[in-house]
């Protein structure tokens, strides 16, 4: 059983959630770039959260095995988001958070071991259901590469925002871009050796 938190997130807490991040960063290495261990636990703590928010149970102990290329135990569904996030880090630094072509090269990494239509726009209706009921319904397969240009028109004009169209269409990849877009990545090149 996930954990359900005692709230309901939305996208004016993720947003905030991003802002309070940036100004802690800016407070916690005023004078330059973090430390290449700081970047990895950072990382792998932004995996582990993002992938929670989804609903995976994986501890960040587990995450952190799993990026060492160790084997944990779990279920392969979320081994594989897991696995997914991380080769979705590694080429965030090549992507444009702008182009749809590269938001649907995040989907395909993110969920290629998961779905068999990773990276392409979904051909049939989903929606959350919680028990018998249906709690979200997301908008039409049809309707979602036009909601998506859309989506990104405004975010090529406009400060990154988490719309809800946006997010019901791929809610991690969406983040991960928007994420891209407000925080550019700095890389992670650690010398060898350097991270134990």
């Amino acid at each position: 059983m996930s954990y359900k938190p005692p709230f309901s997130i939305s996208a004016g807490i993720i947003n905030q959630i991003s802002a309070i991040a940036e100004q802690l960063g800016r407070l916690s290495n005023p004078f330059g770039q973090p430390s290449p261990q700081l970047r990895k636990q950072n990382r792998i703590r932004t995996i582990q959260s993002t992938l929670a928010i989804e609903g995976n149970s994986l501890s960040l102990d587990q995450i952190t095995a799993i990026v060492e290329g160790k084997r944990v135990l779990g279920s392969p569904r979320e081994i594989a988001e897991v696995q997914g996030a991380i080769r979705a880090y590694e080429a965030l630094p090549t992507w444009n958070p702008t182009s749809m072509q590269d938001f649907l090269q995040a989907h395909y990494l993110l969920m290629s071991d998961i779905l068999t239509e990773a990276g392409k726009f979904r051909k049939s209706q989903v929606g959350i259901h919680k028990g018998e009921q249906i709690v979200h319904v997301a908008p039409g397969a049809k309707r979602v590469p036009h909601l998506l240009s859309k989506t990104y028109s405004n975010l090529s004009t406009s400060a990154p925002s988490i719309d809800s169209t946006f997010s019901s269409c791929f809610n991690l990849g969406s983040r991960l871009l928007l994420v891209h877009k407000r925080f550019p990545p700095r890389g992670f090149n650690p010398k060898p050796g350097s991270l134990r």
